[in-house]
This record gives structure tokens, sequence and C-alpha cells, in this order.
């Protein structure tokens, strides 16, 4: 859909720029698909950030999309989450009071993709804990 694609690639961008306002005009848009691009665009970003990078601002975009009203969208930022945790470079901890939260949401799949996220959270943090100790 032209519509992701585009909101996924200027999200992505802004994220690189750190324009927080821009992502969060994304995503109060009414429009369904620019919500689900722009944040899998955030989730993007958050993947490829270069170190020394402010993420902050995209991953309280990440967790404002937890919450959509639109189960689609709610089931990319999962996603996106479940990748960031998995690969261990960024520090979720703040988000997560809001995975938490998502684990009432009716969908199995957020359900499962919320747990997924966690488990590689606390992964993430007990191998860099151990190579801290070396």
């Amino acid at each position: 859909d032209v519509k992701f694609n585009a909101a996924r690639e200027l999200a992505c961008h802004y994220v690189e720029k750190e324009e927080w306002a821009n992502v969060q005009a994304l995503l109060e848009r009414s429009d369904i698909e620019v919500r689900r691009g722009t944040t899998s665009g955030v989730a993007s970003g958050l993947e490829r950030a270069a170190e020394g990078v402010d993420v902050s601002g995209a991953i309280r975009a990440l967790e404002q999309a937890l919450s959509d009203e639109d189960e689609r969208v709610r089931s990319v930022a999962v996603a996106g989450f479940e990748r960031i945790a998995a690969a261990g470079r960024i520090d979720i901890s703040s988000a997560v009071p809001a995975l938490a939260a998502a684990l009432a949401d009716e969908g199995k799949y957020m359900r499962e993709g919320v747990l997924r996220t966690l488990q590689a959270y606390a992964l993430s943090r007990k191998r860099n804990a151990m190579k801290k100790r070396m």
C-alpha cells in the first residue's frame, strides 16, 4: 500500500533525525495504513539507529501504538518491540509498563508477541550483565 510505505519511510527518516513531533503527527492521523506504516518505520529506525542517538521519542511512539484502537497497528508495534528486544542494543525498560498493559489485549498474537518481547528483553539484560562482569 502506498500510504503504508510512504509513512514507513517518513517515520524511519524522522527517527534518524530525531524529529519526534513529526512522528507524533503521523501517529495521530486517522488513516490506519498511515499509523501502521509509521509504527513499522519507527521500529525500523530504532533497529538502524546509530550509537548515541536519543531514541526515547521512538520508544514513546511505539508505546503509543500499543494502545491504538486498531489491532493491526498494535500488532506492528509489538512486532517492532520484539525485534528491538531480540537485538538487545536498545534499552526498552521504559516501555515495560506499556508492554505489561498490552498483555490484557484480547488478541492471542498480541499476548504472545508481548511475552516473546519481554523474554527477549530479559535475556538481553542477562547477556549484557554477563558481558560487564567479564
